[in-house]
């Protein structure tokens, strides 16, 4: 690997532990980042994870199953650097893993934007910013009131002052008006509010007049403010890698005091060593290797990024997180011993759902004798069938995912409109998603299952997974799912009929 001038220093010790092994470097308190109170509750194990991201090391490697809480780990770091006025970037794989971060303090500019940094800046600084000033005041003598503010947004506040004002009605006249606004109030509620609305003129002014400020900014003070936050604010970037390293974001590559990355184990090397050189602190969180066969240190291309780090970075530079917060214990045994080599612990639940029409938590619906095709209308009809037997108040506790986006469509179209909040999708569709109860379509070639995402169909349900297919076909074929199949746990069942 040719590094260049002056490489970063995440990148060194990626350089000098393909070359050297596990090295340690001299300790820089530039690294090192000041304490976070969570905002989100974290376990013992998550609240450690935490302090070695924080702690004087330019790269933290942290892995997890699924539903261990790296996201929410993620949440807690990232919110706290923004408070502390740090650079920091956001990647992910998945677009979808991006929804995780829309809630953050300061609104992150999105890499998937159609304007440039610069543009959209200066549209933030007047729309989110300037111009949402607090407008829901009130004298301090005078009680809270809910139809008041519902009229004191800038548009409705221009009609009303106009009311008031131009044509000076009588306190009936108001009355009359309002009640077109407020069907359901009184005719002593809309008398008390016109009377307040009348003294509240001058108020009603100002907080109008504050409101048309930023509107009224001129292009050159926005530019120049514009650029004052840019160089001295710490607007966090938000987006996937491949939007990252796209050309039109080369001038947004300088040097990040925190770069942290999701879903880091579909990095590759040409993606890991682009971005640790541009970070002053780099944290990585990703899966568990899916029994991945041991990595060779000095063939390190051969590996993922991800799983080769984890085994090769000394521990100060690592972390792994072994306790899942979201299958039951009873799908979490099976699920996770078919997918990682590691022990994973689960955490227990305090809600938990008990249907007493499920006979187990971890089901097989056998469908003998379907074909093997990317659409199969008999086993869609089971699907739905058992859909419909738990029953249309379950809507929002269920999900359906199909191996194949054929079979996806095939369910969409002939679900029934009282099932409407049933999530229904692909395994690209259930990223990042979780449901009580999830139907899983197995229809499709079984060579062409991936490790990847098996492990997504298999984990997005916190306490039932019904999984339906030819049961005799995914034991014969060669794919990731017999190791589930020979899982004691999984109990199969098959619909009988008598004709």
């Amino acid at each position: 690997m040719t590094l260049p001038n002056n490489p970063s220093f995440p990148l060194q010790l990626i350089q000098k532990t393909i070359e050297q092994g596990a090295v340690y470097l001299t300790s820089d308190t530039s690294f090192s980042f000041a304490g976070i109170t969570p905002h989100l509750p974290l376990s013992t194990s998550q609240q450690l994870a935490l302090n070695l991201c924080l702690s004087n090391t330019p790269l933290m490697v942290i892995q997890g199953v699924p539903s261990s809480g790296k996201t929410r780990l993620a949440q807690v770091l990232v919110r706290g650097l923004i408070e502390q006025q740090k650079r920091i970037l956001i990647l992910t794989h998945h677009p979808e893993t991006k929804s995780a971060y829309q809630t953050l303090p300061v609104v992150p500019f999105p890499l998937s934007s159609s304007q440039n940094y610069d543009t959209w800046l200066r549209e933030q600084l007047q729309q989110q910013y300037l111009g949402k000033l607090p407008m829901d005041f009130l004298p301090v003598h005078l009680l809270p009131d809910s139809l008041l503010k519902q009229l004191r947004s800038p548009q409705k506040l221009e009609k009303w002052l106009h009311i008031l004002q131009d044509k000076h009605p009588t306190g009936g006249e108001i009355n009359f008006l309002l009640s077109a606004e407020f069907l359901q109030a009184s005719e002593a509620r809309l008398n008390l509010l016109a009377y307040r609305l009348q003294k509240l003129v001058p108020l009603l002014q100002q907080q109008l007049w504050l409101h048309q400020q930023p509107a009224q900014l001129s292009q050159e003070a926005a530019i120049a403010i514009t650029e004052q936050i840019r160089q001295q604010a710490s607007i966090p970037i938000l987006g996937t890698v491949s939007e990252f390293l796209q050309p039109q974001y080369q001038e947004l590559r300088q040097t990040f005091d925190c770069i942290v990355v999701e879903e880091a184990e579909y990095l590759s090397w040409e993606q890991l060593f682009m971005i640790a050189g541009v970070a002053q602190k780099l944290i990585l969180l990703g899966n568990f290797p899916l029994n991945l066969s041991f990595p060779n240190r000095t063939n390190y291309s051969q590996s993922p990024p991800l799983a080769w780090l984890g085994e090769f970075l000394l521990p100060t530079y690592r972390y792994q997180l072994t306790e899942q917060f979201r299958l039951h214990s009873t799908i979490a045994k099976p699920v996770f011993e078919s997918l990682y080599n590691q022990r994973i612990r689960t955490q227990p639940q305090s809600d938990i759902l008990t249907l007493p029409q499920l006979t187990a938590r971890l089901q097989w619906q056998d469908v003998r004798g379907t074909p093997v095709e990317k659409e199969n209308p008999w086993e869609g009809k089971r699907v739905l069938k058992l859909m419909s037997a738990l029953g249309a108040t379950r809507s929002t506790q269920m999900g359906i995912l199909a191996f194949t986006d054929a079979q996806r469509d095939w369910l969409c179209n002939h679900c029934p409109p009282e099932f409407s909040n049933v999530s229904i999708g692909s395994f690209a569709d259930w990223i990042g998603k979780e449901r009580r109860m999830l139907l899983v379509s197995c229809v499709g070639e079984p060579e062409n299952l991936t490790e990847a995402n098996l492990a997504i169909a298999l984990t997005r349900a916190s306490d039932y997974l019904i999984l339906f297919g030819d049961y005799q076909l995914w034991s014969d074929r060669v794919s990731p799912m017999q190791d589930l199949l020979r899982q004691s746990e999984l109990q199969r069942e098959r619909e009988v009929s008598l004709l």
